[in-house]
C-alpha cells in the first residue's frame, strides 16, 4: 500500500505526488535553488502553464476564457491583476531598454513657455508614472462596460475581465513603442484603434446576443473609458506635479 504524507500546505492526509484536496505536491521540503528554478521554468515555458495558456485563449478564444474564469475555473487561467502587472512590468521593461520618451519631441516647444511649461511636466509625469494610471483605465472601463450591459454581470466581474483585456492593450502599446523607436514616427491613437477593433470581436465572443449591437455598445463603452482614464490621470498629474 502506498504509504501517506501530510499536505504542507492544507494539512490533508493523502497518497501519491499530489494532495487530493488542494493540488499541492506532497513531495515538498526545505526551499531549495532547484525547485525555486524548475517552478519558474515550468511555469514560463511549458505550453500548458497558465501563463501561455491564458495568452493563446486571449487572442483566440477570448469570449470562452471569460466565460470559464467567471464560472469558476480559476486554476486554469493566470490571475487577471497579476497577469495585467506582468504584462506591464514588460511595458515598463521595453520602454526602459529603448529608453522611449512619447514627450521628447514637444519638450524644446513647451520649455520655452513657462505657461504651459506645467503641462509638459504634467504630461512627462502621466507618462512616467504610466503603470499607476492603467489601475485607472481597469475601473474606469469595466464601470461603462457594467454600464451598457448591466443585466449581464455584476462590476466586479466586469472589472476582473478588464485586467485581461487591457493586458492586450498593454501588449499593443509595448510593440508600438518598439516601432516608434524604430521608425522615428510620432505617437498616435493607432494602439486604441487596434484594441478598439479587438473589442468590437472580444465582447460579442464572450456576451452574445446581437454581435452589431454588441461591439457598437463595446466600442462606446471604450471611448468614453478611454476619456475618462485619460481625463482622470491628466487632471491627477497635474495636481500632483502643480502641488505636491
Amino acid at each position: 500500500m502506498e504509504e501517506q504524507s501530510i499536505c504542507r500546505n492544507c494539512g490533508t492526509r493523502s497518497q501519491g505526488a499530489y494532495c487530493h484536496n488542494c493540488g499541492q505536491r506532497t513531495g515538498i521540503y526545505r526551499v531549495s535553488f532547484k525547485e525555486t528554478f524548475a517552478d519558474l521554468a515550468s511555469g514560463l515555458f511549458t505550453l500548458e502553464a497558465p501563463i501561455w495558456r491564458t495568452t493563446s485563449a486571449l487572442f483566440r478564444t477570448p469570449g470562452k476564457l471569460f466565460n470559464e474564469y467567471l464560472d469558476g475555473q480559476r486554476k486554469k487561467y493566470y490571475k487577471p491583476v497579476a497577469y495585467f502587472i506582468l504584462w506591464t512590468a514588460l511595458f515598463l521593461l521595453v520602454r526602459s531598454v529603448l529608453k522611449f520618451d512619447p514627450f521628447k519631441s514637444v519638450a524644446a516647444d513647451t520649455t520655452l513657455n513657462t505657461d504651459v511649461s506645467w503641462l509638459y511636466e504634467a504630461g512627462k509625469f502621466m507618462s512616467a508614472n504610466i503603470n499607476n494610471f492603467m489601475f485607472v483605465f481597469v475601473f474606469t472601463l469595466g464601470g461603462f462596460l457594467k454600464l451598457f450591459f448591466y443585466k449581464r454581470y455584476r462590476l466586479a466581474e466586469f472589472v476582473a475581465i478588464s485586467f485581461y483585456l487591457l493586458c492586450v492593450y498593454t501588449l499593443i502599446n509595448t510593440l508600438f513603442q518598439v516601432y516608434l523607436k524604430l521608425s522615428g514616427a510620432e505617437p498616435n491613437f493607432l494602439p486604441a484603434l487596434l484594441f478598439g477593433l479587438y473589442l468590437a470581436l472580444a465582447i460579442p465572443a464572450w456576451l452574445k446576443g446581437n454581435m452589431m449591437l454588441t461591439s457598437l455598445k463595446a466600442l462606446i463603452a471604450f471611448f468614453l473609458a478611454f476619456m475618462f482614464y485619460l481625463a482622470i490621470s491628466f487632471a491627477l498629474s497635474i495636481v500632483i506635479v502643480l502641488y505636491l
